[in-house]
């Protein structure tokens, strides 16, 4: 029945992860957010879905969040090329986005994310 199959799937990481990455790229961010952090919840560890949410996060401007989610994401698989990659489009959005102001935790968080992880 199609209700069950529905329900069914609100409880499939990979279907809200691979729906979130959908919402994500439609320009839907807080849906997206809303799905890759539901599939989270379910499969914690999962280093693709905790990419995926950390560029969501960068695009709703939430870029503490969405380092500590690359951080996250790198300490699980530290050769994730897509993670670094990720993580060092962030860092350049705080250094080169003048719209935003960076705050004192969010440079001191810079700080010590630079000088003190290797996979930058």
């Amino acid at each position: 029945d199609y209700n069950h199959s529905r329900n069914e799937q609100q409880n499939n990481p990979t279907f809200l992860s691979n729906r979130g990455w959908v919402l994500d790229n439609l320009g839907h961010y807080d849906e997206a957010l809303v799905d890759y952090t539901h599939s989270l919840n379910l499969r914690p560890n999962h280093a693709i879905t905790l990419n995926n949410r950390a560029r969501t996060l960068n695009n709703l401007g939430r870029y503490l969040d969405a380092l500590v989610d690359c951080d996250y994401c790198l300490e699980l698989e530290p050769n994730f090329e897509a993670a670094k990659a990720n993580k060092k489009n962030i860092l350049h959005t705080i250094i080169h986005n003048k719209k935003h102001e960076i705050n004192f935790n969010i440079f001191n968080f810079f700080v010590r994310t630079v000088f003190l992880f290797p996979y930058n």
